[in-house]
C-alpha cells in the first residue's frame, strides 16, 4: 500500500491515491467513497495548477495537510501505522525546513524514488538537478581547497573578549 501511495504522488494520480487511502483502513463503515474520490481529484487538480513559489516551497506539507483534512471530513478510517507514516512525513519536512529553508525534499528524494521503481519525466528532472547540485558542491569544495593550497590557509586573528583566556594559556 505504501508503494501505491508513493506511486500516486509521483505520477500525480488522484484515483490511485484515493483507493490506496481507502485500502489503508481495515473497514470503511462511514465513508462516501465517491465524494472522497471527487474531493481528492479537486485537491490534486488545485495543487497541479497552482505553480506559485509559496506552494512549491511547502508543497508536501500543504498536500498532506489537505489530504488529512479530506480524510477527516469524509470519515475515512485508516489503520494507525499508516496514519503515523503520513504524520512522520509532515514532521520530517517541517524539521528539514527549519534547519534549511532552501532544501528541496522532492529533489533530494528523487534518486531513491527512481531506485524504488517510481519513474516519470518530472522525477527524472529532479534526479538530474540533484546530481547537478552535488557536482556544483564538489566543484566549489575543490575550488576553495585549491585556493587555500595556492595562497595558504586563510588566517584569522582571534580577538578575545577582555579578561578571556584560551585554554592553552591557562595557569591551572
Amino acid at each position: 500500500l505504501v508503494f501505491n501511495l508513493m506511486s500516486s504522488f509521483v505520477h500525480w494520480n488522484d484515483s490511485l491515491c484515493a483507493q490506496t487511502l481507502i485500502d489503508m483502513g481495515t473497514e470503511q463503515r462511514f465513508v462516501n467513497e465517491d465524494k472522497f474520490r471527487d474531493e481528492l481529484a479537486v485537491l490534486f487538480k488545485g495543487f497541479r495548477s497552482n505553480k506559485t513559489k509559496q506552494v512549491k516551497d511547502k508543497q508536501i506539507t500543504n498536500v498532506l495537510e489537505d489530504i488529512f483534512n479530506c480524510i477527516r471530513d469524509n470519515h475515512v478510517m485508516m489503520d494507525p501505522p499508516y496514519v503515523s507514516l503520513l504524520f512522520a512525513v509532515l514532521v520530517l519536512e517541517s524539521f528539514i525546513n527549519n534547519l534549511n529553508p532552501d532544501f528541496n525534499m522532492v529533489r533530494h528524494s528523487a534518486p531513491w524514488l527512481v531506485s524504488e521503481g517510481h519513474i516519470n519525466k518530472a522525477l527524472i528532472k529532479h534526479v538530474l538537478r540533484s546530481r547537478r547540485d552535488l557536482v556544483l558542491t564538489k566543484m566549489t569544495q575543490i575550488k576553495y581547497r585549491l585556493r587555500d593550497r595556492f595562497y595558504g590557509q586563510p588566517t584569522k586573528e582571534v580577538v578575545l573578549p577582555k579578561g578571556a583566556r584560551l585554554s592553552a594559556e591557562s595557569d591551572v
